[in-house]
């Protein structure tokens, strides 16, 4: 049987609208059809179900925003196969090439073949055989491609480039080829706009003079520089580095190492919180209980500069005094051991050995004869680092003072107790608990943090406020708290309900830093959401009495006892407004709650 043939002249097009079907009042429009807009020659072949048409010459289609370029295509339904010279542009921003082409166009799904290239603004994306994503502006390679960004070149076996959001994820045999060094490794994410490639797989990164490797990291290939995280070391030479981060500026040849920061040559030993390497100059810069050995030097302090070339060090006027209980060091330090009063100036730093507490601040004035202190921070705040059974307690304020008192404790007998004071933006931060408060008073001797002034406490889900709180360490542990005056709990484990507990007085019993008991005394209300026992809520309960007191288990409430005259009631979850039931004084304040221990800062 012979097709059907039909020769159009090039002014005349090809098209097929899309068609519609009312149903109804509505109207659906159907998957718009791929339109020929020009071709030198055109064959339908009607053998075929659907039919097959064929065009030759200078071959011009579109659809949905994208038009298709080719020698020559086939169109069958809505599928388009072009083959030679292949060009794709879609929405005047995304350009593809390829020799072949397969299109369908009711997924909006594109199958390139042979010497593909996908450019899009300043990047382009070399292969032999890529997916594009229509709808979502998604590329998909399996089989090797390079991406050219700006300077650098990138190199996979497999990928995904998602233009739309202007990232691209290379996976399997990566490297990275910028003006100045070579980067391999395993899985890397790469910004295109930005030119900032990431990874959480080893990588090595080479540059004409040291290697630098990490477990994860980022590389901003326009600035060049970079962060190194996980096991990362550094080489040079002889010189071997480690630290929790480091850093490489490429434009100053410099190199960071932060956190547990180690440095070992033939003959060079260093230690510091942080160290700074400048290559060209070999020049390194210790901060942070740093300490540096060479077979003829030793150097111990908080900042520690050595010139390799001549030999120098520079303390850069750094001093630290220590006592059997206390160690200061600063960038200008005057003290007097005979009278144990000092003044210290410039990144101070006075550590209590006895309590395993710092002190961080600009100024500190010490009184040992009488164990005052006072510490400030021009600008900002002065803080307190306290380790606490392998945590660490950060409490930050714009004045931090230490005073002894003498106290009687019974009509004959006197003690003295070590008080610190924390006045003016008072806010704490530790891994399971939170705060924020005017001021602040801590009984070192009793361990005990008085809150003044309407604070606000966070614990996981939970919020406490009341007028003052205390809460007593034992062991370095949470062991009670009080809140006293107009106190509150709210918890929320999906931020939608809202378990709520006031009274005039609450406290709190602690084992193992987690909440045992909660004893709710002076007009104790509560709204309490039951759960099932596939925690699903299934009502709300409403009690009033004048004592209630809350048994916890796994940081759930395990049972709840009312004492006189409780007034309950229960509601089902669907018959309650939420939002009515709220207790007189609800106020659910997280923007106030520090999540980080850097907020506490600010």
């Amino acid at each position: 049987m012979r097709p059907i043939i039909v020769l159009l002249f090039i002014s005349l097009g090809i098209i097929n609208p899309g068609t519609t079907h009312c149903y109804g009042a509505g109207v659906i429009d159907t998957l718009k059809k791929i339109i020929v807009e020009n071709a030198n020659n055109q064959v339908i072949d009607n053998t075929t179900d659907p039919p097959v048409r064929y065009f030759n010459g200078d071959v011009r289609a579109y659809h949905e925003g994208s038009y298709f370029f080719c020698d020559s295509a086939k169109i069958i339904d809505n599928e388009l196969f072009a083959f030679g010279n292949v060009v794709i542009i879609q929405h005047d921003t995304i350009t593809m090439f390829a020799d072949e082409l397969y299109y369908h166009g009711d997924s909006l799904f594109s199958y390139l073949r042979s010497k593909v290239v996908l450019q899009n603004s300043n990047d382009a994306l070399y292969t032999e055989y890529l997916e594009y994503d229509m709808k979502e502006k998604k590329a998909y390679y399996r089989d090797k491609a390079i991406m050219v960004s700006g300077n650098s070149n990138l190199k996979s076996k497999k990928g995904v480039f998602d233009v739309k959001n202007n990232q691209a994820t290379f996976e399997e045999r990566v490297t990275v080829d910028g003006e100045d060094f070579h980067m391999v490794t395993d899985t890397l994410h790469y910004n295109t706009h930005d030119e900032i490639a990431t990874w959480k797989t080893p990588a090595l990164i080479k540059t004409d003079s040291s290697e630098i490797y990490s477990l994860t990291g980022q590389y901003k290939t326009r600035e060049k520089s970079a962060t190194f995280e996980g096991n990362a070391q550094y080489r040079k030479n002889d010189v071997v580095a480690t630290a929790d981060l480091i850093y490489y500026d490429g434009f100053l040849k410099k190199v960071g190492l932060l956190g547990n920061a180690i440095y070992n040559s033939t003959n060079e030993h260093a230690k510091a919180d942080s160290i700074i390497h400048q290559e060209n100059d070999d020049i390194t810069e210790l901060i942070g209980n740093a300490s540096f050995e060479n077979p003829s030097n030793k150097a111990h302090g908080n900042k520690i500069i050595h010139y390799k070339k001549e030999d120098r060090f520079a303390l850069d006027g750094r001093g630290e005094i220590a006592d059997s209980t206390n160690l200061i060091s600063a960038e200008k330090l005057d003290y007097n051991k005979k009278t144990k009063k000092g003044v210290a100036t410039g990144d101070v730093r006075w550590t209590d050995t006895v309590s395993h507490s710092t002190i961080l601040a600009d100024s500190l004035y010490l009184d040992g004869t009488i164990d005052y202190m006072h510490a400030s921070r021009k600008g900002g705040k002065a803080s307190l680092e306290s380790v606490l059974e392998g945590d660490t307690l950060f409490l930050a304020a714009d004045t931090l003072r230490q005073t002894r008192k003498v106290v009687q404790l019974d009509s004959i007998t006197f003690d003295t107790l070590k008080v610190l004071t924390a006045d003016n933006r008072v806010e704490i931060y530790k891994s399971d608990l939170q705060a924020v408060t005017d001021s602040l008073i801590f009984n070192q001797k009793d361990s005990v943090f008085t809150l003044f002034n309407s604070p606000f406490l966070w614990s996981d889900t939970t919020q406490l406020t009341a007028d003052t709180a205390k809460i007593y360490m034992d062991h370095k542990k949470v062991s009670r708290l009080d809140l006293n005056e107009n106190a509150m709990v709210i918890t929320s484990p999906d931020m939608v309900f809202f378990n709520q507990i006031k009274g005039q007085n609450m406290t709190g019993n602690f084992k193992d830093n987690a909440m045992e008991t909660l004893k709710v005394a002076g007009s104790a209300q509560c709204i309490y959401y039951m759960l099932d026992k596939e925690d699903a809520y299934i009502g709300v309960n409403q009690t009033d009495c004048s004592l209630m007191i809350f048994r916890f288990e796994n940081k759930k409430i395990k049972n709840i006892r009312f004492y006189t005259e409780p007034n309950s009631t229960i509601s089902p979850i669907d018959q309650i407004d939420h939002e009515a039931i709220k207790l007189k004084g609800f106020k659910w304040d997280l923007e106030k709650r520090p999540l980080t221990r850097f907020d506490i800062y600010q």
